[in-house]
């Protein structure tokens, strides 16, 4: 069962496996408050250490994270990773917002309304800030 609400995102990811120095270029499946899952094409053992980049946002987000379970699927491996740094968890919910922002931007953009970041964001905090999955209470 999950302890934290998980968000749907289709960026990419880079897993660097700590010390080997593995890289490989995935993609981001959700969310959670302290760890996110993520499509890998390879299987990664449990509490296998690894260096998480998101380059798709500037600044790119960088933490390290466990490895807490792994999943065969039809196409590779789920992968399941807690966050080391639990005060990273603030920044990835700002990353979570930033992929939500640009996916509203990228459909605007298909409907024909070309909006700069700046623009997407407002209307999108207009629109969904309120419907946006609050944090669990630590209380």
């Amino acid at each position: 069962m999950r302890v934290y609400i998980r968000h749907p995102s289709d960026i990419s990811i880079r897993l660097q496996v700590v010390p080997t120095n593995t890289l490989n270029t995935e993609q981001l499946s959700n969310f959670s408050q302290t760890g996110l899952c993520c499509s890998n094409s390879t299987a990664l053992e449990k509490e296998t250490i690894v260096d998480i980049c998101i380059p798709d946002i500037s600044p790119p987000f960088e933490t390290r994270a466990c490895v807490v379970w792994c999943h065969k699927t039809d196409d590779g491996y789920k992968i399941g990773l807690n966050l080391l740094n639990t005060e990273e968890s603030y920044r990835l919910r700002m990353v979570e917002q930033i992929c939500y922002i640009e996916r509203y931007k990228i459909s605007a953009a298909r409907n024909g309304r070309l909006l700069s970041s700046d623009e997407a964001a407002q209307e999108w905090i207009h629109r969904y800030s309120e419907r946006f999955p609050s944090w669990p209470s630590s209380a």
